[in-house]
């Protein structure tokens, strides 16, 4: 039967993102994220082997993933993206790169030293959704992120808790501090908000603000620590705002 996690042939389908941050620059930084879905110990998300630009982050997700799949004894497997820059890049005709340096080829020898032993079809898909956890662990990994948590357990995830970045920053000390919020669910959630902090301009009030906005809507506080946090909002905001 044909789902989200597997063809209609039967083979396990893998959902791979890549993300780079300050490309073709001396700090710039890749990584990739891989779900496998309801295998909660197959979600992996690691930097970038080699250059970092968002198209090696991609290949490293490639190779990594069939090396697993070979590694577990998986006879076949369908691995999904949605770039088009990957797309271009594997359509591209690798016979005209003999005599090029291109710094890719040499996942692209890999990837193919593998195919040839295990059968792997690569898919451009638009199921934004399908792509959450793969590029939130991508995008963990260079700290694009203000946590670096682990996702959720599956039972965590079924009782409604949702994880929630937050960060707040100021530039405390200065004659004309300015203090904002940043709050992210997930990629393309309505719920993502940033914004200017209102009253007095500090980092306390940036993040503890932020955080009430974070866990207003969502089962990351019980009531009761909720309640807490508020009283102790109260309190902070009494003393130091």
């Amino acid at each position: 039967m044909q789902t989200e996690w597997v063809d209609t042939f039967g083979n396990p389908v893998v959902y791979i993102f890549g993300v780079s941050s300050d490309e073709g620059k001396s700090d710039a930084r890749a990584g990739y994220g891989i779900d496998w879905g309801p295998v909660e110990s197959k979600k992996i998300g690691a930097v970038a082997f080699g250059e970092k630009t968002e198209l090696r982050a991609l290949l490293t997700a490639i190779w990594v993933a069939i090396k697993e799949a070979s590694e577990c004894k998986i006879p076949s497997i369908v691995i999904r993206h949605r770039s088009r820059k990957l797309d271009e890049a594997l359509k591209r005709d690798r016979g005209s790169l003999e005599n090029s340096k291109d710094d890719d080829e040499d996942l692209f020898a890999a990837i193919q030293k593998i195919i040839n032993i295990l059968p792997v079809s690569i898919e451009k898909t638009n199921a934004i959704r399908m792509f959450d956890v793969a590029a939130q662990r991508a995008r963990r990994t260079i700290g694009q992120h203000s946590t670096a948590c682990n996702p959720y357990t599956n039972h965590q995830f079924e009782e409604g808790y949702r994880i929630v970045d937050i960060h707040g920053a100021c530039n405390d000390g200065s004659p004309n501090a300015r203090a904002g919020y940043g709050v992210y669910w997930g990629e393309g959630d309505p719920r993502n908000e940033n914004g200017t902090v209102n009253g007095m301009q500090s980092s306390y009030r940036a993040y503890l603000g932020t955080a009430m906005k974070g866990g207003g809507a969502t089962k990351i506080f019980s009531p009761f620590q909720k309640r807490i946090f508020e009283v102790f909002y109260r309190a902070l905001e009494t003393q130091y705002f």
